[in-house]
Protein backbone atom coordinates (compact mmCIF):
# COMPACT_ATOMS: atom_id res chain seq x y z
CA UNK A 1 0.00 0.00 0.00
CA UNK A 2 1.60 3.50 -0.94
CA UNK A 3 1.09 6.59 1.56
CA UNK A 4 -1.66 7.44 -1.23
CA UNK A 5 -3.69 4.70 -0.80
CA UNK A 6 -3.83 4.85 3.32
CA UNK A 7 -7.03 6.18 4.40
CA UNK A 8 -7.12 9.69 5.99
CA UNK A 9 -6.88 9.86 9.79
CA UNK A 10 -8.59 12.55 11.42
CA UNK A 11 -6.68 15.21 13.72
CA UNK A 12 -6.91 14.51 16.93
CA UNK A 13 -9.67 16.60 18.88
CA UNK A 14 -7.78 20.26 19.81
CA UNK A 15 -9.11 20.30 23.31
CA UNK A 16 -10.44 18.93 26.19
CA UNK A 17 -14.21 19.59 25.06
CA UNK A 18 -13.62 18.76 21.56
CA UNK A 19 -12.23 14.92 22.72
CA UNK A 20 -15.16 14.79 25.09
CA UNK A 21 -18.04 15.68 22.31
CA UNK A 22 -16.25 12.87 20.37
CA UNK A 23 -16.19 10.13 22.47
CA UNK A 24 -20.03 11.32 23.97
CA UNK A 25 -22.28 13.50 22.13
CA UNK A 26 -23.69 11.58 20.40
CA UNK A 27 -24.41 8.52 22.75
CA UNK A 28 -25.48 10.81 25.53
CA UNK A 29 -27.98 12.68 23.21
CA UNK A 30 -28.71 9.56 21.14
CA UNK A 31 -28.73 11.99 17.92
CA UNK A 32 -26.97 11.76 15.51
CA UNK A 33 -24.33 15.05 14.49
CA UNK A 34 -27.51 16.44 12.06
CA UNK A 35 -29.82 16.13 14.46
CA UNK A 36 -27.58 17.68 16.91
CA UNK A 37 -26.85 20.47 14.30
CA UNK A 38 -30.66 21.27 13.82
CA UNK A 39 -31.01 21.33 17.51
CA UNK A 40 -28.67 24.47 17.56
CA UNK A 41 -29.91 26.46 14.67
CA UNK A 42 -27.62 24.83 11.68
CA UNK A 43 -28.65 23.44 8.49
CA UNK A 44 -25.33 21.12 8.27
CA UNK A 45 -24.20 19.26 10.95
CA UNK A 46 -20.27 21.06 9.81
CA UNK A 47 -20.21 23.14 12.72
CA UNK A 48 -20.77 20.20 15.26
CA UNK A 49 -18.04 17.79 13.15
CA UNK A 50 -16.22 21.34 13.68
CA UNK A 51 -17.11 21.56 17.46
CA UNK A 52 -15.46 17.82 17.63
CA UNK A 53 -12.67 18.07 15.91
CA UNK A 54 -11.34 20.63 17.29
CA UNK A 55 -11.12 23.43 14.60
CA UNK A 56 -13.85 25.68 15.52
CA UNK A 57 -14.57 26.82 19.42
CA UNK A 58 -17.77 25.63 20.78
CA UNK A 59 -19.26 29.04 21.13
CA UNK A 60 -20.50 29.92 24.93
CA UNK A 61 -23.95 29.65 24.00
CA UNK A 62 -23.92 26.48 23.18
CA UNK A 63 -23.30 25.27 26.65
CA UNK A 64 -26.52 24.90 28.21
CA UNK A 65 -28.22 23.05 25.26
CA UNK A 66 -25.07 20.91 25.20
CA UNK A 67 -25.95 20.18 28.93
CA UNK A 68 -29.83 19.61 28.32
CA UNK A 69 -29.19 17.15 25.74
CA UNK A 70 -26.42 14.86 26.78
CA UNK A 71 -27.76 15.22 30.92
CA UNK A 72 -24.35 15.87 31.67
CA UNK A 73 -24.12 19.27 34.16
CA UNK A 74 -23.86 22.33 32.61
CA UNK A 75 -20.51 22.92 35.29
CA UNK A 76 -19.05 20.42 33.82
CA UNK A 77 -20.02 21.74 29.84
CA UNK A 78 -18.54 25.01 31.35
CA UNK A 79 -15.29 23.71 32.95
CA UNK A 80 -14.84 21.79 29.45
CA UNK A 81 -15.39 24.66 27.70
CA UNK A 82 -13.14 27.06 29.98
CA UNK A 83 -10.37 24.36 29.22
CA UNK A 84 -10.87 24.86 25.32
CA UNK A 85 -9.63 28.54 26.55
CA UNK A 86 -6.87 28.42 28.54
CA UNK A 87 -5.48 25.80 30.50
CA UNK A 88 -7.55 24.96 33.70
CA UNK A 89 -4.45 26.46 36.06
CA UNK A 90 -4.73 29.71 34.16
CA UNK A 91 -8.38 29.72 34.92
CA UNK A 92 -8.07 32.04 38.38
CA UNK A 93 -8.65 35.42 39.30
CA UNK A 94 -9.86 38.14 37.52
CA UNK A 95 -10.30 35.72 34.25
CA UNK A 96 -12.79 33.04 35.84
CA UNK A 97 -15.06 35.85 37.39
CA UNK A 98 -14.84 36.86 33.71
CA UNK A 99 -15.86 33.48 31.87
CA UNK A 100 -18.27 32.65 34.69
CA UNK A 101 -20.24 35.91 34.27
CA UNK A 102 -20.58 35.47 30.72
CA UNK A 103 -21.37 31.97 30.31
CA UNK A 104 -23.28 30.47 33.10
CA UNK A 105 -26.53 30.83 35.32
CA UNK A 106 -26.16 33.11 37.96
CA UNK A 107 -26.29 30.21 40.82
CA UNK A 108 -23.20 28.83 38.74
CA UNK A 109 -21.56 31.57 38.72
CA UNK A 110 -22.02 32.19 42.57
CA UNK A 111 -20.27 28.76 43.14
CA UNK A 112 -17.48 29.72 40.88
CA UNK A 113 -16.86 32.83 42.50
CA UNK A 114 -16.99 31.51 46.14
CA UNK A 115 -14.39 29.06 44.69
CA UNK A 116 -12.26 32.15 43.20
CA UNK A 117 -12.76 33.83 47.03
CA UNK A 118 -11.38 30.43 48.49
CA UNK A 119 -8.94 29.86 46.44
CA UNK A 120 -10.09 26.64 45.71
CA UNK A 121 -8.73 25.29 42.08
CA UNK A 122 -11.30 24.61 39.26
CA UNK A 123 -9.64 20.87 38.56
CA UNK A 124 -9.79 19.98 42.27
CA UNK A 125 -13.16 20.30 42.90
CA UNK A 126 -15.15 17.40 43.91
CA UNK A 127 -19.34 16.62 44.47
CA UNK A 128 -18.91 17.27 48.12
CA UNK A 129 -17.35 20.66 47.15
CA UNK A 130 -20.24 21.50 44.74
CA UNK A 131 -22.89 20.07 47.70
CA UNK A 132 -21.41 22.29 50.57
CA UNK A 133 -21.12 25.31 47.76
CA UNK A 134 -24.60 25.06 46.56
CA UNK A 135 -25.98 24.86 49.91
CA UNK A 136 -23.82 28.54 51.02
CA UNK A 137 -25.04 30.12 48.40
CA UNK A 138 -28.68 28.42 48.50
CA UNK A 139 -31.11 31.69 50.16
CA UNK A 140 -33.52 30.88 53.20
CA UNK A 141 -36.42 29.53 50.59
CA UNK A 142 -34.62 27.25 48.68
CA UNK A 143 -32.67 26.10 51.98
CA UNK A 144 -36.18 25.36 53.80
CA UNK A 145 -37.15 23.57 50.45
CA UNK A 146 -34.51 21.02 50.63
CA UNK A 147 -34.71 20.34 54.29
CA UNK A 148 -38.44 19.99 54.10
CA UNK A 149 -37.77 17.32 51.50
CA UNK A 150 -35.72 14.93 53.84
CA UNK A 151 -37.56 12.11 54.78
CA UNK A 152 -37.53 11.75 59.01
CA UNK A 153 -34.95 9.72 60.47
Amino acid sequence: MTTHDQPPTAPAPASLIARWLTENLNTLSGMDDLQIARRFGYAQQGAIRAWKDGTRPVPPGAIFTLAEITGVTPEEIFALWAAQLLSPESVEGKALTELAGRCVRPEAHALLSRMKRTGIKLGAVTDEHLDLLRWMTASGHQRRDALSALEPV
